[in-house]
């Protein structure tokens, strides 16, 4: 009963506030990165990479032990309470593994992309076994901006690699 009256009058009082005014002033937009559109570039493949993985098994044994825990002489005079405690031996194998490394690298107008990836399936990867050296190539990529709201200062950041093809002459 007394909860009830205390909830009663709680939703009495605070029905009948006034709602409280909201601070109008905005802060000022933090900068942020923009895509540009997609853009295509002629270039040619300068050099393509490649270093194979490996894998290393490491093993390690811990011994076992076996000890006695036992109360002192005094609080057992008799060795009745005592305890042996057997902890076998282990064995733990450990698997390091290094994926095979590509890279690809272009050489375009605006300098050079250099594609580099773990693993067969990488993007790196998929560009190795499709392009050669010295192919001339079709670079897809986008641009990259920095902009500061406050200022309406957009700068160019870096140029996002997408995809490359042999160009078809």
């Amino acid at each position: 009963m007394k909860y009830l009256f205390m909830l009663g009058a709680l939703v009495l009082f605070s029905c009948d506030q006034e709602e409280r005014p909201h601070l109008t002033a905005s802060l000022p937009l933090a900068p942020y990165m923009e895509a540009g559109p997609e853009l295509t570039e002629k270039g040619k493949v300068v050099e393509v990479a490649f270093r194979l993985g490996s894998s290393t098994v490491t093993t390690n044994q811990s011994p076992g032990y076996e000890k006695t825990i036992a109360k002192s002489f005094l609080d057992d005079p008799l060795g009745l309470h005592s305890k042996t405690v057997r902890v076998p031996s282990t064995n733990a194998t450990n698997t390091v593994k290094v994926e095979d490394q590509f890279a690809v690298v272009f050489e375009c107008q605006h300098g050079k992309f250099i594609i580099e990836d773990l693993g067969k399936e990488s993007r790196a990867g998929q560009l190795w076994k499709k392009l050669k050296q010295g192919d001339p190539v079709t670079i897809k990529y986008t641009e990259v901006y920095r902009i500061v709201p406050a200022t309406n200062e957009k700068t160019l950041v870096k140029y996002d690699f997408i995809d490359a093809n042999v160009a078809k002459d």
